[in-house]
């Protein structure tokens, strides 16, 4: 017994300080704050050669969302072996974040904008827009419920045959992406938002939550190198065959977002690593872990207000890293207001 309380506590640990990292990470990328390549110019990617920018951006800074999931997934298992019925008690919580943070959209968007653009033309652009959460971060909620669903529905599998669904599930990212670039299916099979994309997490999740009553504090050398192995291969394979204009259409830049193998692998190092935090982390770290939800879920509003107003305001190669601290700071106070109003569930 006191060994599974000394995992839960360096588990708890090194989450919080993977929630606090991580929210930063996502708003660092959508700041594009370790610089934009020519991935984003539809017409100019055909010449890009890789940088340390892409490097950071596509296989760092990416890897916030599939962490996230991650997290979500393995505890819904930890605390699903103790708890039957929190599967219940997460679908509700889930629903409720979708629906509390969209309505906040609806209402932003609708005073700025006007509700009429929000409106979908037809049956399918409904489908779309539901799932990618109206285009926005929110997404991430509707596919967790899918996900939150399917790892209920694996709670029982033999490992054996999770294993094989694991890799399937793998190798299916990289047979969506080349589908996408021949052109044989549509480029919404590599949004950033379809939730097929986070379908290994649950796999991975599982397969791991197996392993949660051992030390899982050891982490071996040949076990991590097969894993960065395996993690350069991926990277390398990508850069090389699924750069393509069509992923344009749903990912903004050309090369895919999270239909890729390398991210899942980076996501799981990154995870197995949190392993080792054995302290607790400072205020600052368990402050940023406590409201990384709030910054991921708002800092997209201010970002639309401030961001090229400080920009044009101080100009020079240190604008953005000012804005991107104006902005966490002006996104985690927003949070704190925003929890007080509406209680800890939702923000």
């Amino acid at each position: 017994m006191q060994n599974t309380v000394s995992d839960r506590r360096r588990y708890y640990d090194g989450f919080d300080c993977l929630r606090a990292v991580m929210s930063l990470a996502v708003v660092a990328w959508h700041l594009h704050l370790f610089g934009v390549s020519t991935l984003f110019d539809e017409r100019g990617f055909f010449h890009h050669t890789i940088s340390l920018s892409d490097v950071i951006n596509f296989h760092l800074l990416l890897l916030a969302v599939p962490v996230f999931f991650l997290i979500s997934l393995f505890l819904f298992f930890d605390r699903y072996k103790i708890r039957g019925h929190y599967f219940r008690d997460r679908i509700k919580k889930i629903l409720c974040l979708y629906g509390f943070w969209l309505g906040l959209f609806f209402l932003f968007y609708a005073c700025r904008y006007g509700f009429s653009s929000l409106l979908p033309a037809d049956g399918k652009n409904l489908l779309i827009k539901i799932v990618s959460g109206w285009s926005t971060l929110y997404y991430f909620f509707f596919s967790l419920l899918l996900m939150t669903c399917l790892a209920r529905m694996v709670v029982l599998v033999p490992r054996p045959v999770v294993w094989l669904l694991c890799v399937l599930s793998l190798l299916s990212l990289w047979t969506m992406a080349l589908l996408v670039k021949m052109g044989v299916v549509a480029g919404y099979w590599v949004a950033y938002w379809n939730p097929l994309n986070f379908v290994p997490y649950v796999f991975i999740a599982r397969l791991f939550s197996d392993t949660a009553g051992q030390d899982l504090s050891t982490f071996s050398s040949l076990s991590f190198l097969l894993l960065l192995l395996g993690f350069i291969v991926a990277a390398s394979f990508e850069w090389q065959w699924m750069i393509c204009g069509r992923n344009f259409q749903y990912n903004d830049c050309a090369m895919p977002a999270y239909t890729r193998v390398s991210l899942v692998l980076g996501a799981f190092i990154v995870f197995r690593l949190s392993w080792f935090i054995r302290r607790r982390p400072n205020r600052l770290i368990r402050f940023l872990a406590d409201y990384s939800l709030g910054l991921y879920c708002l800092h997209g509003y201010v970002s639309l207000l401030v961001y090229e107003r400080i920009i044009k305001h101080l100009g020079g190669h240190g604008a953005p890293l000012i804005a991107f601290f104006i902005i966490v700071s002006a996104s985690l106070a927003a949070a704190v207001v925003l929890r007080r109003l509406v209680g800890r569930r939702l923000v």
